[in-house]
């Protein structure tokens, strides 16, 4: 009887202590598996280029911020695609090369009307990492109204690409940019004029300007902390190589439902909402927005949430009701194909994500 007991009581010990060591185990971190990027600006100037210069579209986003002007100035390469950052300032360097890979450190000068009416004139100065100067004129070719803005079709990208505008003013005759000894005019925008009554040349000044990416690429990150238990205030802590960190920490807790805030950009506040049953995350909504104008914010609400069923939808929502576009998620966050349902261009882009998701470490692996 007393060894019976004995091997019961073992027995039991071993149990307790696994149930014990179980509930001290990490838990993976809450993540999509989607890599998402997302711009604002409140002010935005773009134009594109003829084959004069090797880029097919230049871009200036601009932050007025409480006197000290944050400048982004970006080009699209014709030959790869592949968009390049020029920016004022070191932070905005930082978050460039975490999206898009390549950023340099630059002056930038800019020179601004007193006021955006048609005819205004806006003057750019800046030199490129190979010291190649750039001087863009960009004449504003009709006043800024609601009826300009919209979403704009990017059919020619390989992944989903959403550029929204609030407010916009196209760009005027003789808007113009100089790289190096290279001129590049703006052309007429055939597409939306009406000769002669309006006449439009290929660029644009938006007021609040959003762009949505649904990206393809690779990255990788250590969990170098996790929480063993599932609680307000609890966190996770990813580290890569190059130094970059994100950590996730949990705001409200009430299981299985947690808000979790993501802390990655300091220009923008991310919050996502998912569910856990003990073994895996699903997504419920992920949202951004700037920190300084939180209403125009980007919302990826998914429907059901992603990773409770085999198939969900998920609606990519600009403000509190705008929505630009839609897609079908089959899968789970570890392995998916995301296909567009709209808008009507966008339709036949998909993406495939083959990731690795655990308490140790997070690969995401996404392609067109």
């Amino acid at each position: 009887m007393n060894r019976i007991a004995s091997l019961i009581t073992s027995a039991v010990v071993a149990a307790t202590s696994a149930a014990g060591y179980a509930q001290q185990a990490a838990i993976a971190p809450p993540v999509s598996g989607l890599m998402i990027s997302y711009r604002y600006w409140p002010e935005q100037f773009v134009q594109w280029t003829g084959p004069e210069v090797p880029y097919t579209m230049v871009e200036l986003d601009y932050d007025e911020n409480n006197g000290k002007p944050l400048y982004d100035f970006i080009v699209t390469s014709r030959a790869t695609g592949k968009r390049v950052h020029f920016a004022n300032q070191p932070q905005l360097v930082a978050i460039a090369k975490a999206q898009d890979g390549e950023a340099y450190l630059t002056q930038i000068e800019f020179t601004r009307p007193d006021s955006e009416v048609n005819g205004a004139t806006f003057d750019l100065r800046l030199r490129l990492n190979d010291g190649t100067p750039v001087e863009w004129r960009f004449i504003q070719g009709s006043d800024v109204v609601q009826q300009g803005g919209g979403l704009t079709a990017v059919a020619e990208a390989k992944v989903p690409v959403f550029p929204y505008r609030e407010e916009s003013a196209v760009a005027g005759e003789g808007s113009a940019i100089v790289v190096g000894d290279k001129t590049s005019i703006a052309e007429m925008w055939k597409e939306i004029s009406r000769p002669p009554y309006f006449v439009a040349w290929h660029g644009a000044l938006t007021h609040s300007a959003t762009t949505a990416v649904l990206a393809a690429g690779s990255e990788s990150f250590k969990v170098t902390s996790a929480p063993s238990e599932l609680k307000q205030g609890a966190t996770w802590q990813l580290t890569q190589e190059s130094g970059r960190s994100i950590t996730l920490k949990i705001e409200k807790a009430a299981a299985p439902h947690y808000t979790i805030s993501v802390e990655n950009n300091p220009m923008v506040k991310q919050t996502m909402e998912a569910t856990y049953d003990g073994t895996n995350w699903a997504i419920e909504k992920i949202r951004y927005a700037p920190v300084r104008a939180e209403d125009h914010g980007l919302t990826l609400q998914f429907t059901p949430a992603f990773g409770q069923t085999e198939t969900s939808t998920v609606d990519l929502i600009i403000g509190k009701k705008t929505k630009i576009a839609t897609a079908t998620l089959s899968g789970t966050p570890v392995k998916y194909q995301l296909a567009m349902k709209s808008p009507e261009w966008a339709k036949g882009k998909t993406l495939t994500g083959a990731n690795n998701i655990t308490p140790e470490s997070v690969t995401l692996a996404v392609h067109p």
